[in-house]
């Protein structure tokens, strides 16, 4: 995409921030600075040409960066809001490259940063049914079981393809660019869409917008604690989980013999089963004397937020991402139910990000 057009877009959608891939660099390997505007990329000027950049355009906007977490193809920087940042990632997975480092590099970005709030977004060249793609290669199962361990959240929907263009009078379109968020971002995020205008490139633009109000940090318990260890009867512990194997034929020998990631999941998704079974059983809970400032937390959310991931893991088997995507859809919808709680604004609540 020209800077320049980079440029009076987002002033005409009003954006505060833009995740940029390949971006035009010129000679020097590097998106060039202009007045009024912040560009972050990798600080090393020789280390070869930037693929992935964050562009911010509010000068208002308080912005932490990461330089030993920024490499031309993976860009960090956090926004800060009061006491809480969200991490901005725009990554560029070079298609002929393992996927691996680049996985592990996101890994990374969490663990280092601990941020909790996470918005991603980039071009993965992988193809995977979740994010829309007729097909699932192995990128695309790679990139999937990530976000899921990093406990993100696509947004990608509807059947826009998100790399589409015409060579030799023939048309190729793609699925490869993909945005995710924290889970606790999901119910603030507003019109996902594929934007076939937005670019003079290869890649359509992607374009939504983030409420800029939340709940009060102060009055959420950040813990999900559950058993006061420290009174723990480990003998009965050991001996109940022991029963519970035993029970249901969970061996060295079936771990070992998981051949795929839907098998793992299984296996996962038993293991913690038996061992908050276990639990119960020998440990007392902790018992909470504050009630969990979280009003618009309910039953119904937490039951829906449960049948969903147990759905995506059944759908699988099926390799059917479209009912899937109707239990996602419920879940987002009950998460933007009106509720009462204290919230926060910035100024520029409706512009888009």
């Amino acid at each position: 995409m020209a800077y320049s057009k980079l440029l009076i877009e987002a002033s005409n959608q009003r954006a505060r921030v833009a995740l940029v891939q390949e971006p035009y660099v010129g000679g020097e390997g590097r998106v060039k600075g202009r007045n009024g505007i912040r560009v972050f990329q990798p600080a090393d000027q020789g280390s070869g040409t930037v693929k992935a950049a964050v562009i911010v355009f509010d000068a208002d906007l308080h912005i932490k960066q990461y330089p030993k977490l920024t490499t031309n193809n993976i860009t960090v920087v956090g926004i800060q809001i009061c006491d809480w940042e969200i991490a901005l990632i725009s990554f560029y997975f070079e298609p002929d490259l393992p996927m691996d480092s680049y996985l592990a590099h996101l890994r990374r970005v969490q663990r280092e940063t601990g941020a909790r709030s996470m918005i991603i977004g980039g071009d993965c060249n992988a193809k995977c049914v979740w994010w829309g793609s007729p097909v699932t290669d192995r990128r695309g199962e790679e990139m999937y079981g990530t976000l899921e361990d990093l406990g993100l959240c696509l947004l990608n929907q509807g059947e826009t393809p998100t790399f589409d263009t015409i060579r030799g009078g023939v048309r190729y379109s793609s699925y490869v660019d993909i945005t995710a968020v924290s889970l606790d971002l999901l119910s603030l995020v507003n019109g996902w869409r594929v934007c076939e205008d937005l670019t003079s490139s290869d890649h359509n633009g992607i374009s939504f917008s983030i409420k800029s109000k939340h709940i009060n940090k102060n009055n959420i318990k950040q813990t999900t604690r559950r058993f006061f260890t420290k009174k723990a009867n480990w003998d009965q512990f050991n001996g109940k989980l022991g029963q519970i194997f035993i029970e249901h034929n969970f061996t060295i020998a079936k771990i070992k013999n998981i051949k795929t990631a839907i098998e793992l999941d299984e296996v996962v998704m038993d293991l913690n089963k038996y061992i908050t079974e276990a639990c119960l059983d020998s440990i007392p809970p902790i018992k909470r004397k504050e009630v969990l400032a979280m009003p618009w937390w309910t039953e119904e959310l937490a039951a829906l937020k449960l049948s969903t991931v147990e759905q995506k893991i059944n759908l699988r088997l099926k390799n059917s991402a479209e009912e899937y995507l109707r239990y996602k859809k419920s879940l987002h919808t009950a998460f933007n139910r009106p509720f009462t709680t204290t919230f926060f604004e910035l100024p520029s609540d409706k512009r888009s990000m």
